[in-house]
């Protein structure tokens, strides 16, 4: 316990450090707008800026009035969806990831989707998502919050979140496992 409340501060500083140097938009939001207007993207009446905190936001640029203005379009090829994995090449053996992970979409399509997310970062920047996954931000409750939130309704919710997720990582391993015999998809997401 000593040495995950160490950890959990050092984290804490860390984190606290690296969002006072995150300004808003960035380099990576810019190169993220061009990557999202070159597949067809769309952002009307707003445009993205951050807050002193260092998240996130779009900013209104003028009222809208009228119920059929169209804010974002996002086109149906730059989203990560079950079709997408159809059309994605796994490795040298010509095969698809359809094929590894498309099932998984039909137990649970949060499932799919989180193997979908795990293969395309362990890719890094050779997917074509990464502009977009390079500005996903992952946020995660120290022992202190947990402790805090001992016995209500959110620490039942994270407790059957936590159970889920093994679950989803064990039935990544039995269906995955069992068509992947090299380990070019199943070793994306080879550790919980």
């Amino acid at each position: 316990r000593i040495a995950q409340d160490e950890g959990e501060r050092r984290a804490i500083v860390n984190a606290s450090k690296i969002r006072r140097k995150r300004q808003y938009p960035n380099k990576w939001d810019h190169e993220l707008m061009d990557w999202f207007k070159k597949n067809g993207g769309k952002l009307k009446y707003a445009r993205p800026d951050g807050r002193k905190d260092g998240s996130r936001r779009l900013i209104a640029e003028e009222n809208i009035n009228d119920e059929e203005d169209v804010i974002l379009e996002v086109p149906f090829q730059i989203t990560m969806n079950q079709m997408s994995v159809r059309n994605i090449k796994v490795g040298h053996t010509g095969r698809y990831l359809d094929e590894y992970i498309g099932g998984l979409f039909g137990k649970n399509q949060e499932w799919g989707l989180a193997a979908f997310l795990l293969f395309e970062i362990s890719k890094g920047n050779n997917s074509k998502w990464y502009p977009m996954i390079r500005s996903l931000d992952m946020h995660i409750l120290t022992s202190d919050v947990v402790k805090e939130l001992e016995g209500t309704y959110v620490a039942n919710r994270i407790r059957r979140w936590e159970e889920e997720a093994e679950d989803m990582h064990k039935f990544f391993e039995k269906v995955v496992g069992q068509k992947d015999h090299m380990g070019d998809v199943q070793g994306t997401w080879a550790t919980r």
